[in-house]
């Protein structure tokens, strides 16, 4: 859970335009990790690259979300089935 809706292509505090990624997989990786990398602003603590290095690391095999935790219902959603956030999967 974090406090934005998912991983963005670019951080939706300061950029309205800032597109939600709906999934990250073997396929997009290393283009949303180079993109933290090159524009520092997308991800200007290194949290949710590292959340998404973890998840890699730890998780390969299992589908996770990353959710807005302070969105009522979000977490209910998702464990029911609601596609929300961003599915992150290897």
């Amino acid at each position: 859970m974090s406090d934005v809706d998912g991983v963005f292509d670019k951080n939706p505090k300061v950029y309205k335009e800032a597109k939600l990624i709906s999934e990250i997989n073997n396929k997009n990786f290393k283009s949303v990790i180079d993109s933290m990398e090159v524009f520092n602003k997308n991800d200007a603590s290194g949290e949710m690259k590292g959340k998404i290095l973890a998840i890699k690391e730890e998780l390969a095999g299992f589908d996770v979300f990353i959710i807005n935790g302070f969105k009522k219902g979000s977490l209910s959603a998702v464990l029911g089935g609601k596609s929300l956030g961003s599915r992150i999967c290897f």
